[in-house]
């Protein structure tokens, strides 16, 4: 089946190394193996250049952290640019509709993603290129880091005002009882119209340890608030149902979307700026909550009257 008559996204993950430490991030969770980053990405870049991505119509590069300094060795940096050259050529001969960056955005000097939009805009490409990054209340910054990254942030507006940012923030319990109508409002008119996209805690953050002995507990949403919280999403008028994908075909298996209809489309025909993704996954299918049995997802699909 070719996959390019829907949305299908490839994702390469270039490395495991990062410069931030967000206590919540699926990172802690895996095990990682050995890895030759300068072999890997040579592989990487074969896939690339293959009939293999005649399936695909989108192409996402993340890490680890891309732009940290991770690519200042002289042979990493080399095979990196090739990647993305690789990718340029895609977009330019229309193999590939869109390339999206995955950065946490967390670091003083931007010179390597000055360096990796560039290419991208010197070759004509750079109204296909998309940011996915993350924001959260607690759990990922220090003062300093959170000012980096808004500082990444307007420096990409200022530089690339058309260009689309997907925030990514996590649904703990310090998020659902911070956020109010004025604080996403707020959010938007600084970011300029950057996407939203809330997602679940990992719940492999639990396992082994039991809710009341993990050291992230504090951050597992309870029910009331959370029950609280969509309502009052409903009640300031920025969520609906927008779609169901008929053919399956979405490689996150990604079935709803509550959407924020206040910004500009996403890149995603269904999805626009503030979206929570339920998906078929099993280790998805868990509780989710601190001091409840009833999985979380029930609850939002009982909250869409699904």
């Amino acid at each position: 089946m070719n996959y390019r008559e829907h949305e299908c996204e490839l994702i390469l993950d270039l490395w495991n190394h990062c410069n931030n430490n967000c206590v919540f991030c699926y990172n802690q969770t895996i095990m990682h193996l050995p890895l030759d980053i300068k072999k890997h990405m040579k592989l990487c870049n074969e896939m690339l250049n293959s009939n293999f991505m005649e399936n695909f119509n989108r192409l996402r590069f993340l890490g680890g952290e891309l732009f940290d300094g991770s690519i200042d060795q002289l042979e990493v940096h080399s095979e990196f640019i090739a990647l993305i050259q690789t990718a340029l050529r895609l977009l330019q001969e229309g193999k590939l509709d869109r390339v999206n960056l995955l950065t946490n955005l967390i670091y003083k000097d931007n010179k390597d993603l000055k360096e990796t939009l560039g290419i991208f805009e010197k070759g004509g490409v750079i109204d296909k290129i998309d940011i996915s990054t993350s924001y959260d209340i607690a759990g990922r910054f220090t003062k300093e880091s959170e000012q980096w990254w808004w500082d990444n942030v307007n420096w990409i507006r200022n530089t690339y005002p058309g260009m689309k940012i997907d925030v990514g923030m996590i649904l703990t319990q310090p998020l659902i009882t911070t956020i109010t109508k004025e604080w996403i409002e707020n959010f938007d008119k600084r970011s300029k119209g950057a996407c939203i996209n809330f997602s679940e805690l990992d719940i492999a953050l639990l396992k082994g340890k039991g809710k009341q002995n993990s050291p992230y507990k504090h951050l597992f949403p309870k029910r009331h608030d959370f029950i609280r919280f969509l309502k009052n999403l409903k009640d300031w008028g920025y969520f609906k149902l927008v779609g169901v994908d008929p053919g399956g075909h979405d490689p996150w298996n990604r079935i709803y979307s509550m959407q924020y209809v206040h910004v500009d489309e996403f890149n995603f025909p269904v999805f626009k700026n503030l979206s929570y993704l339920l998906t078929e996954r099993e280790d998805f299918k868990q509780d989710g909550y601190i001091d409840s049995d009833v999985p979380l997802y029930q609850d939002i699909k009982r909250f869409l009257d699904l």
